[in-house]
């Protein structure tokens, strides 16, 4: 008797036909209902064994100077035969006979490998691969595998459960004997059309290495990601936590024998991936008695039985039983602004798996889907082609369906939760252009939005608010936080979304934030809001804590956190070791529009900073009126720029851009804080090769 309808979905009854839950549209996507064989199609034929899944298993010495690799492989033969099994790994090879049966067979060899080059995610080491190679009778594989040592780690939590006051076990990844803080995204399919999805693999993945990442999520009401990606994950130390796809509570109506074979088929293809960290059984559903069967007993038993050697998680954010799982947050659902999170998530160790905010795509990406003409129009038509391309399309209650048992529509259910205007109180009806509106007017007053490209802006501002600062709270907890992943990384079409890379390419300025707030090192502030001016304290602490992932400083390092003004002067400045508190009292940070700045230094040199505008909405626009300051560029000859600071006084989000090829330009920072007399090398590079104009400019620098 159960529904047979996905909420997000446009087509109903989209799980008995599609695995891909977000193939018939979700609340970001497009209905696409891709159909046939989107990779390499062969026909293999062999007369004694057809070769079907190879994967190992490995350990290694305590001192890690030897590795010992049990190879599997799962091979078919039509008849009972004896053949040759060969494995090869780097320079160390082993032949023997195989004796197989008829019907399905597992064959097994195990090599001693000496002084093994490690496996390491992204920035703990290098990411080393060996080819490794099979072959049993005809049938051959071939594959670059890396060796390392994956493991969770279960201590005792320091901190009790908010939901229980129960203290809990840490959910700690470690590689080669080394915790590793899981610092990552939301993976969702990268373009509505499967078969073009290699072509934006690398550009993402890269992406989020360069941006200090080391996992994705592969999110469930997705898909399984073609080995191109897999290949690149391993090829750049990002970590995979891999989803079934199993989509908001899809699991009830896909047909079991489907979802049971994706699930065998999937554990096997992939569990010899140096990447992958962790299975789970899909996104978000609300687990009642009668689901355990599924989410705990079938797909839990199936997944152990094909890979034993990781964790598998049921579900990604049980919302049936608080504090089980990951946690999910959306101020979309829930009708509030970016402080939330940092006043509700921040405050205390949560391991979060899903936040963030929808944003508009900046002009340039507008203008490429909907023209200049249209774009250039003000106000924004609700029902026209630039209000199409937002995150939900302008209608979200479009989407919402209420069914009867039958999977009959009867009528529509408004937006869960609207925003209310938090200047005048009144609940603003929901749409992209109308919600990125109130984003907006946070940081500009009314009479300045007269343009898309202000409300773009100020959209992916909100974005960048609601994204970074939690990060930095959630690592001043240490290992009471085992990592986290925002929502998300890409999106799958030319539209707004809750991706800090639009479909073109573009990084939004959240990308950009969130970059400095994932840098191994960083002097993690704890701050309780970035709004004090209208909370009643006198007095605030914000502790912090000298974040050093890797163990890279020296025991000089320090952490340092100073507090600037509107006119950017500086009224509170403090220095500190691994773990101090900062006091704060109302003149110094509750009195009109202030700035945190947070600093690494070691012997001298500034290892990483980042910076918050507080109070910024007590008088809006405040952000674009500060004192004047002046920035000169220099370009080396080798591809690097150099942005110095010549003003008198802090440049405030220094933004290097060039009109017209944001899509294919490569930064390696942007929208940084500069001192009077800083300077700052920029790598810059173009896809194609060519040289183009670069631009600057600030918050206080035009």
């Amino acid at each position: 008797d159960r529904e047979f309808n996905i909420a997000n979905a446009t087509v109903k009854k989209i799980n008995l036909v599609r695995t891909v839950q977000c193939h018939g549209g979700w609340d970001w996507g497009i209905t696409q209902m891709d159909t046939g064989l989107m990779g390499t199609v062969k026909l293999i034929a062999v007369d004694d064994a057809r070769l079907d899944y190879v994967y190992t298993v490995q350990k290694f010495a305590p001192d890690y100077s030897s590795g010992d690799v049990e190879v599997t492989a799962e091979a078919f033969a039509p008849e009972a035969k004896t053949v040759g099994f060969t494995v090869r790994i780097g320079d160390v090879e082993k032949t023997l006979e195989a004796d197989l049966d008829k019907g399905a067979n597992k064959v097994l060899a195990t090599l001693t490998v000496p002084n093994p080059k490690l496996w390491w995610p992204n920035e703990c080491g290098e990411q080393h691969l060996y080819d490794m190679s099979v072959r049993l009778g005809e049938s051959a594989f071939a594959r670059k595998i890396g060796l390392r040592k994956m493991e969770i780690v279960n201590d005792v939590d320091e901190v009790p459960d908010p939901v229980d006051g129960k203290k809990g076990r840490q959910m700690t990844i470690a590689v080669n004997g080394k915790r590793i803080f899981m610092k990552g995204a939301d993976w969702i399919p990268c373009d509505a059309f499967e078969n073009r999805q290699r072509g934006w693999y690398r550009q993402h993945l890269e992406d989020a290495k360069l941006s200090h990442m080391n996992m994705v999520r592969v999110w469930g009401g997705g898909q399984f990601e073609h080995p191109e990606f897999y290949d690149l994950c391993d090829e750049l130390g990002i970590l995979v936590r891999q989803e079934w796809p199993v989509g908001n509570g899809s699991h009830h109506q896909q047909p079991s024998d489907v979802l049971l074979d994706t699930v065998r088929h999937g554990v096997r293809r992939l569990r010899n991936r140096a990447s992958l960290a962790s299975w789970c059984g899909g996104n978000e559903d609300i687990v009642r008695e009668d689901d355990h069967p599924v989410l705990f007993g079938i797909l839990g038993r199936e997944t152990y039985l094909g890979d034993g050697t990781r964790l598998y998680f049921p579900q990604e954010e049980n919302i049936g039983r608080p504090g089980f799982a990951i946690c999910h947050s959306h101020i979309r659902w829930g009708g509030a602004y970016p402080e939330l999170y940092l006043e509700h998530y921040g405050s205390k160790p949560n391991s979060l798996g899903e936040w963030g905010a929808d944003t508009l795509m900046d002009v340039e990406s507008t203008v490429r889907t909907v023209g200049a003409e249209e774009a250039a129009k003000w106000p924004v038509d609700p029902d026209g082609p630039v209000a199409y391309h937002t995150a939900m399309f302008n209608r979200f209650n479009k989407i919402w369906h209420r069914q009867d048992g039958t999977g009959a529509a009867q009528g529509m259910i408004p937006c869960p939760a609207s925003i209310v205007d938090k200047y005048t109180g009144e609940k603003v009806p929901d749409s992209d252009i109308r919600v990125a509106m109130e984003y907006a007017r946070t940081f500009y007053p009314d009479a300045a939005i007269t343009n898309l490209a202000t409300l773009a802006r100020g959209s992916q501002l909100a974005q960048a608010m609601a994204l970074a600062p939690v990060m930095a709270n959630l690592r001043s907890f240490g290992d009471a936080v085992p990592g986290f992943s925002y929502y998300k990384l890409n999106t799958c079409g030319p539209n707004g979304s809750w991706a800090v890379v639009d479909w073109y390419g573009n990084p939004t300025v959240g990308y950009w934030w969130v970059k400095a707030f994932l840098s191994p090192v960083l002097a993690a502030t704890r701050l309780p809001t970035f709004n004090f001016y209208n909370k009643k304290s006198e007095s605030w602490k914000v502790p912090v804590r000298l974040v050093d992932d890797f163990g890279s400083l020296s025991p000089d390092a320090k952490a340092r956190v100073r507090v600037f003004d509107g006119r950017l002067a500086v009224v509170a400045d403090v220095t500190g070791g691994k773990a101090f508190d900062v006091a704060l009292d109302r003149r110094q940070i509750a009195d009109g529009l202030r700035f945190v700045v947070a600093e690494v230094t070691d012997d001298g040199r500034i290892l990483s900073r980042t910076w918050v505008p507080c109070n910024y909405d007590k008088v809006r626009g405040s952000l674009f009126t500060l004192p004047k300051s002046e920035l000169r560029l220099a370009n080396d000859g080798k591809g690097k720029i150099i942005v110095r600071n010549a003003g008198p006084v802090p440049a405030v989000g220094v933004e290097l851009s060039s009109r017209g090829h944001g899509d294919i330009l490569h930064l390696s920072d942007n929208w940084f804080w500069l001192d009077p007399g800083e300077s700052r090398e920029v790598k810059v590079s173009f896809e194609d090769g060519r040289i183009y104009p670069i631009s600057v400019e600030a918050l206080n620098v035009k």
